[in-house]
């Protein structure tokens, strides 16, 4: 693996906040430097909601933030998956790590 980025979404978004648009417009720049890397996309979500619900919600946060390289000029190859509620970076039940697990992380290999 080359690097990693994640970037973070309001509850029950698909879409980006503006501050986490220009974490990706810096990933893309840094991505320009590396055209024949693959890029693993995966979208997460909290346990709120159902969990066939979540798993929709990850993969269309994923599929938006695959969007954004690809309109960035990445023509790189994409992996992109949905883990829903399944795969938590925080386990436990709270406001604060419910915010953490509504994420796509990006890594970056050669």
């Amino acid at each position: 693996m080359l690097f990693e980025t994640r970037v973070y979404f309001e509850f029950n978004k698909s879409d980006l906040l503006f501050t986490e648009k220009i974490r990706v417009d810096a990933f893309i720049k840094l991505l320009g430097k590396y055209p024949n890397s693959e890029i693993f996309i995966a979208g997460h979500t909290d346990s709120v909601g159902s969990e066939s619900y979540n798993y929709i919600l990850s993969v269309k946060r994923a599929e938006f933030v695959k969007n954004l390289l690809v309109a960035g000029g990445l023509k790189n190859n994409y992996r992109v998956f949905g883990f829903g509620e399944n795969a938590p970076f925080i386990k436990e039940d709270n406001e604060l790590s419910q915010a953490a697990n509504r994420q796509v992380m990006l890594r970056v290999y050669n």
